[in-house]
């Protein structure tokens, strides 16, 4: 038993030993040895080697590559290899950080996201430039209003003249003529129903007692109509009047302006104490705020007044405590001799401002934030109070007549 197993022993002790000597006939499968020598060789003598390449030696070819890359990035560029597109791009993107207009004057192929990154960063260092070249997508300054109707036939005298119009949202207007100072003439209240096709638009002068002095008008979103009568603020719902108060706490102020809100707040505007007195719904006051550069026309909206000044050609706009939000000056916006009236916002906040001019006047378009954006109505005939109607329809008080416009 014990001389099997040393026979076995030694058998193999005997068998391992001549490998030594069968060397010189390589046998298959020593890919290690061969791939040494490759490798080797290629990096002694590289010319050689690209000369005379070996097919299917991609593994090695990669390593020797990533090397030579590293060592010598400046050979690797003046012969480039097919199919090396991962160390191509790395190398691609190194010389556009180092040299980025080496690398614009020859673009290469496939480099879409490169290029996209170089030219966002274009525009940030140069926004001044991009700002020459006007981009599309400014749909507001192309906004386009048409004229829908106009009612001429209001019988007013030469010394009279279409000043406020309110919205109610029955589709009718309510629109105030006044006559110029010292010339004897009453102010004249209308009703104005728009006309839902070219026919006539019937003309109402409603009779509402209680009014001696009316100087401005507005009307709130359950349809209550208020008026400034003398030093007073007088509510009315269906020719009948609710209550009345007194804004100011001056012996002789004159209320100029006047404008409700969605919640029914009342603004009244004082031109000349630079002040606006803001109101609950049954007369009693918040708080006065300032107001400077007031003058006859205002408008809220989203918590804000938002008033116009005609000698100053400004568009101011405060808070409900007074704090400014902006003041525009728009005389660039204007042609000279050219002065800017009623004011009001759509629902979306834009601000339309109407400005007087001979012979004709504008509707000018501004921002939420004032910004002005762009004439949308040119040649409109004495422009003075604008209001929109709940269909987003642009009425004017424009001379002798009221216009509507819509836009298109």
């Amino acid at each position: 038993m014990d001389f099997e197993e040393g026979e076995r022993s030694l058998g193999r002790l005997i068998l391992e030993e001549p490998k030594a000597a069968v060397e010189p006939s390589p046998r298959p499968g020593r890919s290690c040895v061969e791939e040494k020598w490759e490798l080797k060789t290629e990096e002694q003598s590289r010319g050689a080697a690209k000369q005379s390449p070996r097919p299917g030696r991609s593994g090695v070819k990669e390593k020797w590559e990533l090397k030579t890359e590293e060592q010598s990035m400046g050979a690797a560029k003046q012969s480039p290899r097919p199919g090396r597109s991962g160390v191509e791009e790395k190398w691609e993107l190194k010389t556009e950080e180092q040299s980025r207009g080496a690398a614009k004057q020859s673009p290469r192929p496939g480099r879409s996201i490169v290029k996209e990154k170089w030219e966002l960063k274009t525009e940030e260092q140069s926004r001044g430039a991009a700002k020459q070249s006007p981009r599309p997508g400014r749909t507001c300054v192309k906004e386009k209003w048409k004229l829908k109707t106009e009612i001429k036939n209001f019988e007013l005298s030469v010394s009279s003249f279409m000043s406020l119009v309110a919205a109610l949202s029955n589709n009718q207007i309510l629109a105030l003529a006044l006559s110029v100072p010292f010339s004897g003439e009453r102010e004249t209240l209308f009703t104005v129903i728009i006309p839902k096709s070219h026919q006539e638009s019937p003309i109402i002068r409603p009779q509402i007692n209680g009014l001696t002095n009316v100087r401005c008008i507005a009307v709130s979103k359950d349809n209550k109509l208020f008026v400034i009568d003398g030093q007073k603020v007088k509510v009315f719902s269906k020719q009948h009047q609710l209550h009345q108060f007194k804004p100011g706490k001056w012996l002789h102020s004159q209320p100029t302006c006047l404008a409700v809100d969605d919640s029914n707040l009342i603004a009244v505007g004082y031109d000349g104490k630079n002040e606006i007195s803001l109101h609950n719904p049954d007369g009693s006051r918040i708080r006065r705020l300032p107001a400077p550069m007031i003058g006859d026309y205002l408008t809220m909206h989203n918590h804000h007044l938002i008033y116009t000044n005609w000698l100053n050609k400004r568009l101011v706009c405060v808070d409900y405590y007074g704090a400014s939000v902006f003041s525009v000056d728009m005389t660039s916006n204007m042609q000279e001799g050219y002065y800017p009236n009623g004011v009001c916002c759509n629902s979306d906040a834009s601000i339309y401002v109407a400005v007087f001019g001979h012979p004709t006047g504008d509707i000018l378009h501004y921002s939420p934030n004032g910004k002005y954006i762009g004439c949308v109505i040119n040649g409109c005939s004495d422009p003075r109070g604008i209001t929109f109607t709940l269909d987003g329809d642009l009425v004017v008080a424009a001379g002798e007549s009221v216009q509507v416009y819509h836009r298109v």
